[in-house]
């Protein structure tokens, strides 16, 4: 991103909305590491020659993937509402969730997956027990399982946990409950995923409800290329790891040479992920010195 003044910054020069710029600045678009890369790394005195700008486009984005699932963690932060369905849709960049909670009290609270919290595909069959098919020659599917038309009627709900307020479990679990097994024990709607149809299903409780989603996001921003971008610290990577991805796809370069570049790559990795630590020494600190706390 070219420099911005402290206007352009703050109030982005007057125009609405007024807060684009914010937080922006320790960032690099994908537009930018492309144009650098095609005039810093390629060209007759280099390794790299005669490559298509789509295919750097390609690699870049293929290095901020797993820049945002195995470093970067930049966690996403998303409000859902929960119907009568039971289901909440996830967000389009989705790739893990980190954590999700409801609001309640003022207080986020944490939910817990449960396998308990089930859903399931059903076919449609006739009176004689037979499945039945379109005219392609497709199965037909229920609209709704027995599964899921359960949960929706309130039918699975935990056996390990009491008929009261979920939320008000803690009081009577304490000196209770004895044999519960305390993985299955939760303050609240429990949900679980279904990757493949892009779904969260919770529990019959969850009904009419908030939930807050953190999750991790795979980057792409919509594959819009100016809105892709990657924090300045990564960016000599994203350059390595390009330039390795294409050397080592090549005819005809030394192995030494495809070696060179992959150590390049990891080391830049290594280094961007080390600056990216939060380590605080006074966090820290404050863990050492709680191990000297006397426990009656």
């Amino acid at each position: 991103m070219a420099f911005l003044t402290d206007y352009q910054y703050y109030e982005n020069s007057g125009v609405s909305p007024t807060d684009a710029n914010h937080g922006s600045y320790q960032y690099i678009n994908l537009v930018d590491i492309v144009k650098n890369f095609m005039s810093n790394y390629t060209g007759n005195n280099e390794v790299i020659r005669n490559i298509s700008r789509q295919r750097i486009i390609f690699e870049a984005k293929q290095a901020i993937k797993e820049l945002s699932f195995d470093s970067l963690k930049e966690v996403k932060v998303m409000q859902v509402e929960v119907g009568s369905d039971l289901k909440a849709i996830m967000p389009h960049d989705y790739v893990k969730y980190v954590r999700i909670s409801i609001f309640k009290n003022g207080k986020l609270m944490p939910l817990k997956e449960d396998s308990k919290t089930n859903w399931a595909k059903q076919y449609l069959k006739d009176n004689a027990g037979n499945l039945t098919f379109d005219e392609l020659g497709n199965v037909i599917l229920k609209s709704i399982s027995d599964i899921d038309q359960s949960r929706l009627d309130g039918q699975d709900t935990n056996s390990n946990l009491p008929e009261q307020n979920s939320f008000e479990i803690y009081t009577d679990l304490i000196g209770g409950r004895y044999g519960a097994d305390p993985s299955e024990l939760s303050a609240g709607p429990s949900f679980m995923i279904d990757q493949r149809s892009g779904v969260i299903n919770f529990s019959s409780d969850a009904i009419d409800q908030s939930f807050i989603i953190e999750y991790v996001s795979d980057g792409m921003e919509k594959n819009n290329d100016t809105s892709i971008a990657v924090n300045k610290f990564f960016e000599r990577y994203i350059y390595a790891k390009i330039a390795y991805e294409v050397v080592n796809s090549k005819i005809g370069v030394q192995e030494y040479i495809i070696n060179r570049y992959r150590r390049k790559s990891m080391a830049e990795w290594r280094n961007a992920s080390i600056r990216m630590k939060n380590f605080d020494p006074v966090n820290l600190l404050k863990g050492l010195r709680a191990m000297d706390k006397r426990i009656k």
